[in-house]
């Protein structure tokens, strides 16, 4: 059954819908099938100061190497990797200055060639962002490769870097209640059973137990920082 988080994505998520619906993209969309496209569109809720640029559409759009799956680089030339488990996209540099524009996209051979970034990837890379979902969604009448990802992909003088809308990380708080999980009864009503608090890694693991698969259901979202876990319940 497909995810209703993928589903609200596709109809409501403002870079897809700037893609089918607007005028100004149309010649990015009208070419998509033809260049081994893949669409990397943050969750909706991180573009509400966002506006929809070409430069950001041109910066989410990208083709894969024919030759190298995990290789990608965006229309506008950031180039980046998925990692080894495809759990995360890594950005590994990003679009060729102006006066480099020229030669970059001339000769297209060259983006995934023996001198490119790919050839000698850096320790650290300019972005690292979790892969959420992965899907296909149609744009004008054709069926483009989905990445959901948790955040807009950015580089060193993004101009939409400042605007951004990140999801709130939660506070630190002492090593006795980082990291808790209450399971019970409603907290405002008197519980029939004694309330627990469990270690967030004590409650992963009583996840795996057929048991507390209602326990999961109740959890649309569920994102735990510390270990970089982003899981979706539905």
């Amino acid at each position: 059954m497909p995810s209703s988080f993928v589903e609200y994505e596709k109809t409501n998520n403002r870079l897809l819908r700037a893609l089918r619906d607007g005028k100004e993209f149309r010649e990015i969309t009208e070419n998509l099938s033809t260049q081994n496209a893949i669409i990397f569109a943050p969750q909706n809720v991180t573009l509400d100061n966002v506006t929809v640029t070409r430069g950001f559409v041109e910066a989410h759009v990208a083709f894969v190497n024919p030759h190298n799956s995990s290789q990608f680089s965006s229309l506008s030339g950031i180039r980046g990797i998925f990692s080894e488990k495809r759990d995360f996209v890594l950005i590994l540099e990003g679009p060729p200055s102006d006066s480099e524009r020229f030669q970059f996209f001339s000769d297209p051979s060259a983006i995934f060639g023996p001198g490119s970034v790919f050839a000698s990837p850096p320790s650290n890379p300019v972005a690292k962002l979790h892969i959420l979902r992965e899907s296909h969604v149609e744009i004008q009448g054709t069926s483009i490769p989905l990445v959901l990802i948790s955040d807009p992909i950015t580089y060193q003088g993004a101009p939409w870097a400042k605007t951004l809308n990140p999801i709130p990380k939660p506070q630190k708080h002492s090593s006795a209640t980082v990291g808790t999980v209450v399971i019970g009864a409603n907290a405002s009503a008197e519980p029939a059973h004694p309330l627990q608090h469990v270690n967030i890694h004590e409650f992963l693991e009583r996840l795996k137990d057929p048991r507390a698969l209602e326990i999961a259901k109740q959890l649309k979202t569920f994102v735990f920082y510390d270990m970089e876990l982003y899981s979706l319940f539905v």
